[in-house]
């Protein structure tokens, strides 16, 4: 077997599964999509037949009216633009209460089906008690990490399961597990790091879309839709069938059921609350519509507590504006001001040392590397500045400069701000090397497997034992507010140098007309002089 077919395959083809459109669903509901303009049936799931007793696909065709009562059709047409206000409608069929949750993309009107649990209103008006409770308590509680817990601790209370996580990404989506509840013989993943891998970038995106999802059982059959030449995008579907892929990761977990839900901050996907049950389990959709409206609540909460502590930080920053600022109008030469701010300048972007070039000579303020070594990372920052750019900043300057981390004193972190770049004129701040050690819920890789007919297929990890790695070289992150904070003061300088130059220009064109007056006039003195003497 040649190294081209293993080179061929990468973790990118996770992130390339089609996991929207499966043309498939879950087997604890049934499916049925209706051409949103004609409201006829265009595809439906196989299992229908256990309710309308007759081959499903005979339906193909047909007007939703022939499967629902027409009142309740006539409740979709009038709601279509707002699913959420009719969401469920229960109907009877064939002696059996069903409750329908639809929805609505380009093409079709999805409705979900699900069989109604006999005890359902009583379950809503505990969960409705317990939601005000819950409520109560994070209104209470001063910090997040406590509201965390009281989530985890929450839903699983509500839904049940063995496993309860909140589940929070970095920059780069690689997840940490920052609260968990659980039966107490579980093993736990608190504090716990996964990849980005883990949840690939599709995955993420149908996550913003739905904000709950459920597997009831990773075994459980795929129920196909048919015709199959019928294309759904079941985005929107709470039954929309599970990557093979991912059911092998939850499988390798030891997991049968899981359910998880979003947490935004604005468009972007902060984390996740993530269930596990260690056995088949279906959640009724009543207490999956309360987990989330918890996971909103949350995502609330810290669309709020992120708010506050960026006002805190920006009013921070600038105050140490204004007084470096204020610190520079008090000279006449501005570098002497701004070397009387070094403490400020530092603060302003939280970093250990400040190293400035303004006429050809490099002062430094805090820890910073050598000189020699400053102009070779400028060198080579200022060539990978973006075009029309004044900024770059990176967390391990390793990633620019190989190597480099090790030859000056630790530091890690480099911001450079250029301020002339013809000249040469720039600040750069620096940061230290944090040593850090992560722990990972198993190595972060996955597995290439090949089959017996000579094909390949990329596979989970199957190993969750924790995973220790040391990470070196790399500072705490440069963060939005710096890169804001340091152009600002760009602006200032460049603004500043500026008007001190116009006056400096406008005094000197004053001072020249003056000479010239006071020339002129001597010379028509010495004129008047030469005059008189000639008599």
């Amino acid at each position: 077997m040649g190294n081209n077919q293993i080179n061929n395959v990468t973790i990118d083809n996770c992130h390339e599964e089609p996991i929207h459109i499966p043309g498939s669903i879950q087997e604890f509901g049934y499916l049925i999509a209706v051409d949103k303009y004609s409201f006829d049936i265009a595809s439906v799931s196989e299992n229908l037949f256990e309710i309308i007793g007759q081959p499903p696909e005979d339906l193909i065709g047909k007007s939703l009216s022939s499967f629902l009562p027409q009142d309740t059709v006539t409740l979709i047409q009038q709601n279509i633009n707002k699913p959420h206000a009719i969401n469920p409608a229960t109907v009877e069929l064939n002696s059996k209460v069903y409750e329908i949750v639809f929805s609505v993309d380009e093409h079709f009107i999805l409705l979900d089906i699900e069989q109604k649990q006999d005890n359902s209103n009583i379950k809503f008006e505990s969960h409705f008690h317990q939601l005000k409770s819950f409520l109560n308590t994070i209104i209470r509680q001063d910090s997040l990490e406590q509201v965390f817990q009281t989530v985890a601790e929450e839903v699983r209370e509500l839904a049940g399961f063995d496993r309860v996580m909140v589940y929070k990404f970095d920059d780069d989506y690689n997840g940490e597990v920052i609260a968990e509840a659980k039966q107490a013989n579980l093993n736990s993943f608190l504090k716990q790091h996964f990849p980005e891998s883990d949840i690939p970038s599709q995955a993420r995106a149908l996550y913003l879309k739905n904000r709950i999802r459920l597997l009831g059982n990773v075994d459980g059959k795929r129920i196909a839709l048919i015709p199959d030449n019928v294309t759904v995008d079941l985005s929107n579907s709470s039954l929309r069938s599970v990557s093979p892929i991912h059911c092998q990761y939850l499988r390798n977990m030891g997991v049968s059921a899981s359910m998880s839900i979003s947490l935004t901050q604005g468009e972007r996907l902060w984390g996740l609350i993530a269930c596990h049950h260690y056995s088949p389990k279906v959640v009724p959709f009543s207490v999956r519509e309360t987990c989330a409206y918890l996971g909103l609540t949350l995502s609330h909460f810290i669309t709020v507590r992120e708010r506050e502590k960026l006002s805190q930080s920006e009013a921070k920053a600038q105050g140490l504006l204004t007084s470096i600022l204020d610190s520079i109008a008090s000279e006449v030469d501005f570098k002497t001001g701004l070397a009387k701010s070094e403490n400020n300048l530092i603060q302003l972007v939280a970093a250990d040392g400040i190293a400035w070039q303004l006429d050809g000579e490099i002062e430094f303020f805090g820890k910073c590397p050598a000189p020699e070594q400053v102009r070779n990372i400028y060198k080579i920052l200022e060539e990978k500045l973006p075009e029309n750019e004044t900024y770059i900043a990176t967390d391990s300057i390793d990633s620019f400069m190989p190597g480099c981390s090790d030859d000056i004193d630790a530091i890690s972190g480099v911001l450079l701000l250029t301020i002339d770049a013809t000249e040469k004129h720039f600040f750069m701040w620096f940061k230290s090397e944090i040593i850090q050690t992560k722990n990972w819920g198993g190595k972060p890789e996955k597995v290439i497997e090949f089959q017996d007919d000579g094909s390949h297929r990329l596979m989970p990890r199957s190993s969750f034992a924790l995973w220790k790695e040391k990470v070196r070289h790399h500072s705490l992150p440069w963060t939005e507010l710096d890169k804001i904070s340091v152009l600002k003061l760009r602006n200032t300088i460049v603004n500043y140098v500026f008007r001190r130059n116009q006056e400096i220009k406008n005094q000197n064109m004053i001072l020249r007309s003056k000479v010239d007056e006071r020339t002129s006039e001597l010379q028509a003195e010495i004129n008047a002089r030469v005059v008189t003497e000639a008599k």
